[in-house]
């Protein structure tokens, strides 16, 4: 009889068979989404790569509600209606949220190829942790700007919270990970952000300052699949750097 062993989520190989036994309430839902994370975080695939089977309804919603994102072919998405809808489904508009919203999206700026109902999953987590860092108090700028040299979209979302630790900070989008101390915090909104924005072709900085806030950049391609063929084939990421800076400089005079 094989022997049986405690199955670790972030440490089991992807490769080769395993058996899985779990009684009800166990977290088969949740480590069945973070096996399909890692899939697409440490392996690369495509979702189109990857089938999950699920033998139940409310699995199968609950799945889907995590970690599916669309198969359908990109559109022309207006970011900026974008933003506002999940600033209006986020925290900041919670009743009792005593946040000062500042937005400064660019009025001037294009559609980009993409799919619009992940970005805005995409946009609400990053702000809900916001709000989160906040203690549901504070200034929150959101702000967009269109980067036409380089035929790309920049999102800067910037809180003045509790900041995060310097030893954290290459953590952030790590599935898992959270320093939330409460038990319903996963630790999967952060890390589903960012393969979103990796998979719109994009890239996404964070700079922070302890007890003073954080700051979040995000850059998108007008056309993702040119933008990943690009970067395959000469492996640069960092062209917008100084532009970045330019939002950066902005955070810490704000602070």
């Amino acid at each position: 009889m094989p022997a049986i062993n405690e199955f670790e989520l972030l440490e089991n190989p992807l490769e080769g068979v395993n058996l899985i036994e779990a009684s009800a309430g166990t977290g088969k839902t949740y480590t069945i989404a973070g096996l399909y994370l890692r899939l697409l975080l440490e392996k690369q695939l495509p979702v189109d790569r990857i089938l999950v089977v699920t033998f139940t309804e409310a699995a199968t919603a609950e799945l889907r509600q995590i970690a599916s994102p669309t198969l359908e072919e990109p559109s022309l998405v207006d970011l900026n209606s974008v933003l506002e809808r999940a600033i209006a489904a986020s925290q900041v508009v919670a009743p009792r949220s005593a946040i000062s919203l500042d937005k400064e999206l660019c009025p001037e700026l294009p559609g980009i190829l993409g799919w619009a109902a992940e970005l805005e999953r995409c946009f609400r987590s990053i702000i809900d942790n916001a709000v989160e860092a906040m203690a549901g108090e504070g200034r929150l700028l959101v702000a967009t700007r269109w980067l036409g040299d380089h035929n790309r979209a920049q999102v800067a979302i910037v809180d003045h919270g509790e900041g995060i630790r310097p030893e954290y900070l290459t953590r952030v989008w790590q599935p898992f990970f959270t320093t939330r101390k409460y038990r319903a915090a996963l630790g999967l909104g952060l890390s589903l952000a960012y393969y979103t924005v990796l998979r719109h072709g994009g890239e996404m900085q964070v700079q922070s300052t302890p007890r003073r806030g954080t700051a979040v950049f995000i850059t998108l391609p007008a056309n993702p699949s040119a933008a990943r063929a690009e970067a395959r084939e000469t492996g640069d990421r960092g062209r917008e750097g100084a532009q970045t800076a330019m939002f950066a400089q902005r955070f810490e005079q704000s602070i």
